[in-house]
C-alpha cells in the first residue's frame, strides 16, 4: 500500500528485533548445552578463538539489523521515486516498485 510506511523502517524496530533474536541465541544455547557448554562452546575450535566468537555473536545482530533495515527502505525510496509509465512525473503519481 502506497500511503503506509513499512514498520520496519523504523531503525529502533530492527534493533528491537535484533535483541530479542539475540537474547533466543543465549537462551536456547543455554537450553541446549547448559550453561557450562555454552561457555564452552565459545572456545571451539580453540581457546584463542574466544574473543572472535564472543564478538561475532554480536557483530551478527547488529548485521541482521542494518540488513533489514537496508531492504526496507531501498523498497521504501524506490517506492517514492518511480513514476508510472506515462503519467507526468508529480509526487501523487507513483507505481509500487516492492510489492
Amino acid at each position: 500500500m502506497p500511503e503506509i510506511e513499512p514498520p520496519t523502517s523504523h531503525l529502533e524496530t530492527d534493533a528491537a528485533l535484533a535483541l530479542i533474536a539475540l537474547g533466543a541465541t543465549f537462551y536456547f544455547g543455554i537450553r541446549m548445552r547448559g550453561f557450562a557448554g555454552y561457555m564452552r562452546s565459545f572456545a571451539e575450535p580453540t581457546w584463542l578463538m574466544i574473543p572472535l566468537n564472543i564478538v561475532e555473536q554480536f557483530t551478527r545482530n547488529f548485521s541482521l539489523i542494518v540488513r533489514l533495515f537496508g531492504n526496507v527502505m531501498s523498497c521504501a525510496f524506490s517506492r517514492r521515486w518511480r513514476p508510472q509509465p506515462g503519467s507526468p512525473p508529480q509526487w501523487r503519481s507513483f507505481q509500487p516498485a516492492c510489492d
